[in-house]
């Protein structure tokens, strides 16, 4: 195939974390004829290795999460799960840089490297070539922190399998180090349908994290404005069994997908995207003991007369942060 361009003028206008140059070009349409001249900035060229790890004794992948400035401009949440990538080094083919890149980002040795597909990224704005693998390695449980500290990563990880009657849960904690962001992923790998009440992450408070005289739960309790509810010494039971037939009565709708309980002096807030995941708030807050026990549970599912079996497809990451006010 012939070259169907020309490069009238390349230059670098910008050298820094990213490098950007300014082309001038034409291409050959499909009559024949050229176009005029066309003034392009494009990112410069990195070479990237990516590889998605795979166990296939265990039938499990391995995802990293960590955080991504392109998404600051979005309300949204800007700590990405991703597969492992790289730029390869001068002199470093793709294929060794996707091993080193797996061990760097994940702790885990490749067995096997297991060519996918070449592709550009981006082609409209970027030089960029991506390498795509897939890599056998044996997978882990607990915890890791992993990533180049010269390079800023921060990436921490720990993953469980939870088997179950109605098939396996894949729950995992992620972390960031920085600034104390902790996120709750749950995949459900659920073959039978079910029919129950299905409440996640559970969450107990200490009973002097917070003043009682004026500790109080705020969201968007069916609405776009959130709306506080004092709680203090309060006697609440949002979980509460009605009958055999009917879970629970009460709770809170959670519309925008945030709950925040706070006091004077702090507050911590529980998030999650409500179109993937549509949670309703379960609260607790009861006296045991002279002191008061508070939960957060999110519900995902309750029953009642009318209440069908289902089979329950769900994925949801959930935000925790505490933060002084």
């Amino acid at each position: 195939m012939g070259t169907k361009f020309k490069i009238i003028n390349k230059k670098n206008i910008y050298d820094g974390f990213f490098k950007m140059h300014e082309v001038t070009l034409k291409y050959q349409k499909y009559d024949g004829s050229w176009t005029n001249n066309i003034k392009r900035e494009l990112f410069g060229g990195a070479q990237v290795s990516a590889v998605l790890p795979y166990d296939p004794i265990k039938k499990e992948i391995v995802l990293i999460q960590q955080f991504r400035p392109g998404t600051i401009s979005k309300n949204f949440d800007h700590y990405l799960n991703e597969i492992v990538a790289g730029i390869i080094d001068k002199g470093e083919d793709p294929e060794s840089a996707a091993v080193r890149e797996c061990l760097e980002e994940t702790g885990c040795k490749v067995k096997k490297l297991i060519p996918i597909q070449g592709y550009f990224p981006a082609p409209g704005s970027s030089e960029s070539f991506y390498y795509l693998y897939l890599g056998e390695v044996e997978t882990f449980k607990g915890s890791r922190i992993m990533g180049m500290e010269n390079e800023n990563e921060d990436i921490f990880s720990i993953t469980a399998n939870i088997p179950t009657s109605n098939g396996d849960v894949i729950k995992s904690w992620e972390l960031n180090k920085k600034d104390n962001n902790l996120f709750l992923i749950y995949n459900f790998n659920w073959k039978k349908s079910n029919l129950g009440s299905l409440r996640l992450h559970p969450i107990t408070f200490f009973p002097k994290i917070f003043r009682n005289d004026n500790f109080k739960v705020k969201c968007a309790n069916g609405g776009i404005i959130k709306e506080e509810f004092l709680l203090g010494q309060k006697d609440v039971d949002h979980g509460n069994n009605v009958s055999l037939m009917v879970s629970s009565n009460q709770g809170l709708s959670l519309t925008d997908g945030e709950v925040i309980f706070s006091d004077k002096e702090k507050q911590l807030k529980v998030g999650f995207q409500p179109k993937i995941s549509p949670f309703m708030g379960m609260v607790t807050n009861k006296k045991v003991d002279n002191k008061f026990f508070t939960r957060l549970s999110l519900s995902a599912q309750e029953i009642d007369d009318t209440a069908k079996k289902k089979i329950i497809d769900l994925q949801c990451k959930i935000k925790i942060i505490v933060e002084e006010i």
